[in-house]
């Protein structure tokens, strides 16, 4: 049998483990897990001039959704107009929608609002940010380079074989011998 050294800590760590799980597996449960609620998704993407929203807002029409621009900031919110009741046959199945939802996005590079455009069909809107032209991939050309054929000799390089090379001094014995 191997003796364990006391660790106090371990023992607390322990005890605050079991308090967490205590709780989180109460018996009255949050409002948050009794009503799940869903967010309509929203993806965006960058393409070389561009960047892309495209959100899901299911139940919405154009004119409930507003878009606007601040900086790098795109916000995106939707909400619902009370609409009023008309007198139909009773309804058995009752949905329930979201009345606003709102969507942040901070954009990498400020855009050019002025030229942004969006489209709103059946539920999905469709935003497009143009970037500005200095935020857009350039392509520079490279000056300066000769193409170099097989066999042949850089300049440079012809330069310094023909050139006589500085004569070295010679060694102090062999200096002697010539006087």
């Amino acid at each position: 049998m191997a003796i364990e050294l006391w660790q106090p800590w371990r023992e607390a760590q322990m005890l605050r483990q079991a308090m967490h799980s205590l709780m989180s597996e109460s018996l009255i449960p949050s409002p948050a897990t009794r009503f799940p609620t869903r967010r309509p998704e929203a993806d965006f993407f960058e393409t070389e001039d561009s960047y892309w929203v495209e959100a899901a807002l299911p139940g919405f029409r154009p004119e409930e959704v507003d878009i606007t621009v601040e900086g790098d900031l795109l916000r995106i919110c939707a909400t619902k107009q009370e609409q009023p009741e008309t007198t139909q046959a009773p309804r058995s199945l009752l949905r329930e929608r979201e009345p606003a939802v709102e969507y942040t996005f901070e954009l990498p590079t400020e855009v050019e609002p002025e030229q942004a455009e969006a489209r709103f069909e059946h539920g999905m809107l469709n935003v497009r940010l143009p970037k500005p032209e200095w935020a857009r991939p350039h392509k520079i050309q490279i000056s300066g380079a000769r193409p170099q054929i097989e066999g042949q000799v850089r300049p440079e390089v012809e330069q310094t074989r023909t050139q006589p090379q500085p004569e070295t001094q010679q060694p102090r014995s062999q200096q002697r011998r010539t006087r």
